[in-house]
C-alpha cells in the first residue's frame, strides 16, 4: 500500500507541472494579444503620428500648416501636410514605417516657423521614429515670427513700369549653404516694398532684381552681386529687420557688357540678335537686342558673373 501511493505521487507531480506551465503560456498569448497597439512594434502595419500646437502662453493654434518629411537616404523628402484643427491638434494616419521630420509654419505669419522639437532647421530637427505603432506627443509651442522688410529702388529712369522684379529669402541650412525659402514679385513699379514674415529665429540672405528686355540689375545685402558674397541677416526671435533696402543700378553691382558681330570677311554684321543667360538661370535668358550698323552691342545694368551669349540671325543668312 505504501509503495503503491508513492508511484502515484510520483506520476501526478509531472502532471501538475505540464498543466501550470500550459496555463502559463495560454496567459501569457492572451495578454499579447490584448496588447495595446502603441505597446509594440508592428514594422509592417501602418502606424500613426499626432501632436498639438500651442503659442507661448498655452493657447491652441488652429490652422497651422504641419508638414511631415521623410528620411531618404539621408535626405528628408516631403511626405505629406495638414492642419491643425480649432483645438490646435494634428494627426497624420498610415504612415509606414521610417523615420519622419515634422515642420510647423503659420500662414499668417503670426508665428515663427518651427521644427520639431523647437528647431528652426530641418537638419537640426528631432528624428521622430513610426514603425507601425501610434507615435503622440509630437508637440509644438510657436514663438512670435520675426520680420524682414525694405523697399527696392531703382536708378535707370529708362527702365519701364512694365519693368518686373523680385525679392528672394535664403536660410543659413546648417551646412555651409544656403536654402531657398520664399519669393515675392515686384510689378507696380519702382520704388517698391517687400516684406516677408512668420520668420524663425536664425540667419538669413536677401536679394533683389528689376528689369526688363534691354536692362537687368540685381544686387544682394549689402551691396553685392555675388550671392556667396550676401551679408548676413541674423534675426532673433519676433525682431523686425526694416532696413535691408536695395538701389539698382547706381553702378555698385552692375556692369557693361558689349562687343561686335563680324562676318566671314571681317564685315560688320547688323540686326542680329543678342541672347544673354545668367549661369543661374540656364532655362531662361536676357535679350540685348540687336546689332548696330557697325555690328556693335551694348547691355548695361549687367551683373559681374559668366554669362553664356547666343547669336542669331533673324534674316537666317548666319548659322547661329
Amino acid at each position: 500500500m505504501s509503495a503503491s501511493r508513492f508511484s502515484s505521487r510520483r506520476v501526478l507531480l509531472p502532471v501538475l507541472s505540464i498543466v501550470v506551465a500550459c496555463l502559463a503560456l495560454t496567459l501569457l498569448l492572451a495578454a499579447q494579444a490584448h496588447a495595446r497597439p502603441q505597446d509594440r512594434d508592428a514594422p509592417d502595419a501602418p502606424g500613426s503620428l499626432a501632436g498639438l500646437v500651442r503659442n507661448a502662453g498655452g493657447m491652441p493654434l488652429a490652422g497651422i500648416t504641419v508638414e511631415l518629411y521623410l528620411e531618404n537616404d539621408a535626405n528628408a523628402q516631403p511626405a505629406g501636410h495638414t492642419l491643425t484643427n480649432a483645438g490646435g491638434a494634428y494627426r497624420f494616419d498610415v504612415l509606414g514605417a521610417g523615420i519622419y521630420y515634422v515642420g510647423f509654419t503659420d500662414p499668417a505669419q503670426v508665428y515663427g516657423a518651427q521644427f520639431y522639437a523647437g528647431e528652426s532647421r530641418l537638419i537640426d530637427a528631432a528624428p521622430v521614429r513610426v514603425a507601425g505603432r501610434d507615435v503622440t506627443g509630437i508637440d509644438a509651442a510657436l514663438a512670435p515670427g520675426g520680420v524682414i522688410t525694405g523697399v527696392v529702388a531703382v536708378t535707370d529712369s529708362l527702365l519701364n513700369r512694365d519693368a518686373y522684379g523680385q525679392v528672394t529669402l535664403n536660410m543659413d541650412d546648417g551646412r555651409g549653404g544656403r536654402r531657398f525659402l520664399d519669393s515675392i514679385a515686384l510689378h507696380d513699379g519702382f520704388p517698391d516694398t517687400y516684406t516677408f514674415g512668420g520668420l524663425a529665429a536664425s540667419r538669413y540672405y536677401v536679394c533683389a532684381s528689376a528689369g526688363d528686355r534691354n536692362r537687368f540689375y540685381r544686387e544682394c545685402y549689402n551691396n553685392t552681386v555675388a550671392s556667396d558674397l550676401a551679408a548676413p541677416i541674423n534675426l532673433g526671435t519676433g525682431a523686425t529687420r526694416s532696413d535691408i533696402d536695395f538701389l539698382l543700378g547706381d553702378g555698385a553691382d552692375s556692369g557693361v557688357l558689349g562687343g561686335v558681330v563680324t562676318g566671314p570677311q571681317d564685315e560688320p554684321l547688323e540686326g542680329i540678335a543678342i541672347l544673354i543667360t545668367p549661369p543661374e538661370e540656364q532655362s531662361g535668358h536676357y535679350d540685348a537686342g540687336v546689332t548696330a550698323i557697325d555690328g556693335s552691342f551694348v547691355m548695361t545694368g549687367v551683373p559681374p558673373q559668366a554669362y553664356t551669349i547666343a547669336y542669331q540671325d533673324p534674316k537666317g543668312r548666319y548659322l547661329n
